[in-house]
């Protein structure tokens, strides 16, 4: 038994609170100095990305400049990049390793190519953009104070919840995002101080500066019961492989395109003119860009075309494996939203109810991380669907099985030791792979 006494008489009481008070202390301080530092920047970049997309819905005929600005884009990560091009895969290598690798000019480098991709009508998020910009102003104050390397390593992860929270204005979400996104099937709770301090600084300063108003009107789920329960299961299958489809396509897209055409100015460039052909094929705007009527619309059971889930993967798809930027977060919650308001007719539920469903069961899927999902479905769509998120997000967490969006995430076989014969077979894969 512990001799409370004793180690009271010893000092070992007074020095361990002594330690974790300093300890707790010293991450509020850090963690809120990179919040209010991703705030304020990111604010900008919202700002801007307004901008870019309400001329670009005035003036489509922008969109005939697209090539060139992946012409633009290419350039300026050649001229400048030294790296950044890993984009946020290189932000959670330095969270798992820390060198260092993550400069400063990362951050204005994604905010511009994210800026260019929107106003000439790529079709892509913005949550890679907010975490590239905290991963490079955490880095960048990691180096400057000097921190030891598992003090940076927090910062750094301080910083990807800094830039998740002032891009969505989901504090608690993204203070998990940011300890869950490392490593499939665990969660890094020694930066929860850190991560939590950083998440509420930067969505009080983007509140303050860049208000989120991403509201959406889903209907409140008044009964779970076991009908519906079945139809939410049977529905996270079709989320769950939309996911890997959404996954596994912009990879490929990604690796084929770097093998075909090398010169990374004219890459871009191509991927540019298919989009636009894509575009003169399907004649409808809301494809490009962020895509957020989609949602509005989804979520408030508006009908759309059965096959626009499927156009919304193709258009991001050749947007990101083409070499723009942007991020995948945001068309997956497009995505979802779209397949969800699509099954909920052969389901017999409400279009809305499901497409807020299926917003982040899609997410989860892709990303890997199913506690995030799960609470920033609550925290925009209320307590509510609390039952239907836990569930369709943890088992379509399982049913993606290893495909995710971040190639960099530590990975194991669900938090479980991972057979020897699936390594083998994954190994084999990558063979193939690389012959091809």
């Amino acid at each position: 038994m512990y001799d409370f006494i004793g180690a009271i008489k010893k000092n070992e009481i007074y020095e361990e609170y002594g330690y974790l008070i300093r300890f707790t202390l010293r991450w509020l301080i850090l963690g809120s100095i990179v919040g209010i530092f991703c705030g304020i920047v990111i604010s900008a970049f919202i700002i801007g990305l307004r901008w870019v997309t309400d001329f670009r819905i005035f003036n489509l005929w922008i969109i005939s400049f697209l090539p060139l600005a992946g012409v633009a884009t290419g350039w300026l990560y050649k001229q400048f990049g030294r790296g950044s091009e890993q984009g946020s895969d290189l932000i959670i290598d330095e969270v798992l390793e820390f060198h260092g690798r993550v400069l400063f000019r990362m951050g204005p480098l994604v905010l511009i190519a994210t800026l260019l991709a929107h106003l000439f009508g790529g079709s892509a998020g913005r949550e890679a953009t907010g975490v590239q910009i905290g991963g490079a102003i955490a880095s960048k104050l990691a180096r400057t104070l000097k921190l030891a390397r598992r003090d940076a390593q927090m910062m750094m992860m301080a910083g990807i919840s800094g830039g998740f929270s002032a891009i969505f204005g989901t504090p608690v979400a993204a203070a998990i995002f940011g300890m869950e996104v490392i490593s499939r099937g665990e969660i890094k709770f020694a930066s929860a101080i850190a991560c939590v301090a950083s998440a509420i600084a930067a969505a009080m300063i983007g509140h303050a500066l860049a208000p989120v108003n991403d509201s959406y009107l889903a209907p409140n789920i008044l009964v779970v019961d076991i009908w519906l329960i079945g139809k939410l299961l049977l529905a996270t299958i079709a989320f769950a492989y939309a996911a890997v489809i959404f996954t596994e396509l912009t990879h490929w897209i990604a690796r084929r395109s770097q093998q075909l055409i090398p010169n990374v100015y004219l890459r871009p460039a191509i991927g540019g003119v298919i989009i636009i052909a894509l575009y003169l094929i399907v004649r409808d705007d809301r494809y490009l860009g962020l895509s957020n009527g989609f949602v509005h619309g989804a979520t408030s059971g508006a009908i759309f075309p059965s096959y626009a889930w499927a156009l919304k993967i193709l258009f991001t798809s050749l947007t990101l494996g083409f070499g723009f930027r942007g991020g995948d977060v945001f068309p997956l919650f497009v995505i979802g939203a779209l397949l969800g308001s699509t099954l909920a007719p052969m389901l017999n539920m409400d279009p809305a109810v499901l497409g807020a469903i299926g917003f982040v069961a899609v997410f989860a899927s892709a990303s890997k991380t199913p506690i995030a999902a799960t609470i920033m479905g609550i925290e925009i769509f209320g307590p509510t669907y609390a039952i239907p998120f836990i569930l369709v997000n943890f088992v379509g967490y399982m049913l993606a099985g290893h495909s995710g969006i971040y190639t960099s995430q530590r990975r194991s076989s669900f938090g479980f030791e991972e057979p020897e014969e699936v390594a083998v077979i994954d190994e084999m894969k990558k063979t193939l792979e690389d012959k091809a």
